[in-house]
């Protein structure tokens, strides 16, 4: 079965533009020497729910650049397990709604949020160095590392490999900003 995709020229024209302009500006950046961001740190975590399978941390701009336009000040970081085998990271802004993939389109199960339950803080956050959230069901352990700037790795608890790292690396300072 073919799916029909009706793109005008237009939208193509926009998305080539689009395209054109990061890539341009990225470019530029390097260029200059202007890094393409600094990175956020976190503010505050907290757990949501008495299952541990919940995790939120606010997250703060360390400082803008204007690589990519203007930078979002405040970011909310999700973290749930959607089944044993399925851990969700989701950031996006703290303050605005934005556009998402339609439910219709991806379908999953709706985020936990901080709304429905009563925060419990986990911590004085200056004084932890890292969070982990993890589900004896699950062979998956989130690790959420309060390093400037902020960080995560998600690793698998039987064979203890890094299944995904976030950290920067000390001997490239362009690997500062990965999400």
């Amino acid at each position: 079965m073919r799916v029909k995709t009706h793109n005008s020229p237009m939208q193509f024209l926009a998305l080539l533009i689009f395209l054109v302009h990061s890539f341009w500006a990225a470019v530029s950046a390097q260029e200059t020497g202007e890094p393409i961001g600094y990175g956020d740190v976190i503010r505050k975590v907290s757990a949501v729910d008495s299952s541990s399978k919940s995790l939120f941390a606010d997250l703060q701009l360390i400082k803008s650049t204007s690589v990519f336009g203007q930078d979002i000040q405040h970011l909310r970081l999700t973290t749930c397990f959607e089944t044993s085998d399925r851990l969700r990271v989701h950031i996006t802004d703290a303050d605005h709604p934005r556009w998402e993939i339609p439910q219709d389109i991806l379908p999953r199960p709706p985020l936990p949020s901080p709304k429905n339950y009563l925060h419990k803080p986990l911590s004085n956050i200056p004084t932890l160095q890292s969070h982990q959230l993890s589900n004896p069901n699950s062979d998956l352990i989130f690790t959420l590392l309060n390093t400037t700037p902020f960080s995560f790795t998600i690793t698998r608890r039987s064979t203890g490999d890094t299944l995904f790292n976030t950290q920067p690396d000390a001997k490239n300072p362009k690997s500062k900003c990965k999400y």
